[in-house]
């Protein structure tokens, strides 16, 4: 008995060892603290002013970043939905390469435009040259972000944790180095660098096609169904990065400091969200890719638990260590505000992942670029108003996000279930989108935050905890099989 336990353990131990998987999602939170570590040395080395220096160049890279038509995302659905048929891979990657080739072209214009006129918005901004780079940056970065789609619906797990990481070695590298302009400059070369070697790792291991045909139909294709997906990122995007765009125009420089602070501490819960999702998303499309009612079901309810659950798991436990940190850093101590309330509107986008993801693979991109126009609208709405009727402080206009965000919820939730043929009143829609189990720590949260009782933080959590201990059972036998069985998130397995 003992020693097959032992074999059995020892199996467990070489599977964990040889999981990419498992090695992707550790990286991931190993650059998120490195990246977290980072951003407070940058913080605390550049002040301020600086610091909103370059958090100006990190919205508009953030800008060229969502400007890419939806060509990578309606490639991976394409390929995705014609997986048995290497011929239309090779012509769908092509194609999608000629297409994004032209969109750095545009963005090329766009940097010459600035040096024949000069935009104020970026002068102010004491951008000079560094402009330029984050041109050739955001070139770069259309391509890879292609690339990476590419490779992910290939299941080459290792150039992907290549890709997310090395950007974030290199940024911790020159914040423990260096400081004040040079560290501004140094982190923008590291992003020049990051994507150019990333870039040559994509190509020259040799999992892009090339050698496919150049095929009209195949352009238009991928154009038309990119062009309402780059709609719903585009517009999505400009949800969180509207308002910050509002902080950075109506709002000193050292206040949008203040707001980069706290954006770049809740970045964290991006970057595992965001890391999650890129491993799902494929998987996800070729589930959802069915007629069976039931499947659909089982497969949201699951991301439920095993993703919006734990990704709140994990925000309580990163706002916890902020609230720490905020002791420590006398010039961000008055953060405690503002990073509860991002945090918990940042990691709201898990509610809605379900859904749109079932849109998209039911060719429902015009629905959900629909919704994602009628939240930026109120977005847009909601901050004027608190801009300019009610004067508020610069900490509340995430709020409004946070309302715009759930707006979109609803109304992926209210189209997923028409498109399964269920049920569609807003008694149901609110009930399935209101977790009870999940909403009661949030409110508790922001209660925390509006009275600056930092010393109750901890409360939340244990709410979370008290209310949720039934599902981690679910969530460690996910875990499980992805330790035993890896392939099981291949889109060609």
């Amino acid at each position: 008995m003992q020693v097959c336990n032992f074999l059995k353990q020892k199996s467990l131990f070489k599977s964990i060892c040889h999981n990419q998987v498992l090695g992707y999602a550790l990286s991931r939170y190993l650059m998120s603290g490195i990246s977290f570590i980072t951003s407070m040395i940058v913080a605390v080395k550049l002040g301020s002013y600086l610091l909103g220096i370059y958090g100006f160049f990190m919205l508009l890279r953030n800008y060229f970043k969502i400007s890419n038509l939806g060509i990578p995302d309606s490639t991976t659905i394409l390929m995705i939905q014609n997986k048995d048929s290497e011929a239309s891979i090779a012509c769908y990657e092509k194609n999608a390469i000629i297409l994004t080739a032209l969109l750095s072209f545009l963005i090329a214009l766009f940097g010459l435009s600035h040096y024949l006129f000069d935009f104020q918005f970026i002068s102010k901004y004491d951008l000079s040259w560094e402009f330029y780079i984050l041109c050739v940056i955001a070139i770069i970065t259309l391509f890879n972000d292609l690339f990476f789609k590419i490779y992910r619906v290939e299941g080459r797990i290792a150039e992907l944790t290549f890709y997310q990481s090395i950007i974030q070695i290199l940024c911790f590298i020159c914040a423990l180095l260096l400081e004040g302009r040079v560290l501004v400059t140094s982190l923008i070369l590291s992003y020049l660098l990051g994507n150019v070697s990333s870039a040559f790792l994509f190509i020259f291991r040799g999992y892009i096609h090339f050698e496919g045909a150049v095929s009209i139909g195949h352009l238009k294709e991928i154009f038309t169904k990119g062009i309402y997906l780059f709609l719903y990122n585009f517009l999505f995007y400009l949800i969180f990065i509207s308002t910050r765009t509002a902080v950075s125009i109506w709002y000193d420089v050292s206040e949008f400091g203040m707001f980069t602070f706290a954006y770049t501490l809740s970045h964290g819960v991006i970057l595992l969200i965001d890391a999650i999702a890129a491993l799902l998303i494929p998987k996800l499309i070729d589930r959802f890719n069915t007629d069976d009612t039931e499947v659909i079901e089982n497969t949201i309810q699951l991301l439920k638990i095993n993703y919006t659950y734990t990704a709140y798991g994990l925000t309580w436990l990163l706002i916890i260590a902020f609230t720490i940190l905020l002791y420590f850093m006398k010039d961000y101590y008055d953060a405690f505000e503002i990073v509860m309330y991002m945090s918990l509107t940042v990691v709201l986008q898990t509610h809605s992942f379900p859904y749109s993801t079932l849109l998209m693979a039911k060719n429902k991109e015009r629905l959900v670029a629909f919704c994602s126009a009628v939240a930026l609208f109120v977005n847009l709405l909601l901050v004027w108003l608190f801009i300019k009727t009610l004067n508020l402080n610069y900490q509340y206009l995430i709020l409004g996000t946070w309302i715009s965000y759930y707006l979109y919820t609803l109304m992926c939730i209210y189209y997923a279930r028409q498109t399964i043929s269920k049920k569609s009143n807003i008694f149901l829609v609110l009930r399935e989108s209101v977790q009870f189990a999940i909403m009661l720590p949030v409110l508790a949260g922001m209660l925390v935050a509006i009275a600056e009782a930092r010393y109750l933080v901890l409360i939340p959590f244990v709410i979370y905890i008290v209310m949720n201990y039934r599902i981690f059972s679910t969530q460690m036998n996910s875990l499980l099989k992805i330790v035993k069985n890896p392939k099981i998130i291949d889109v060609k397995k």
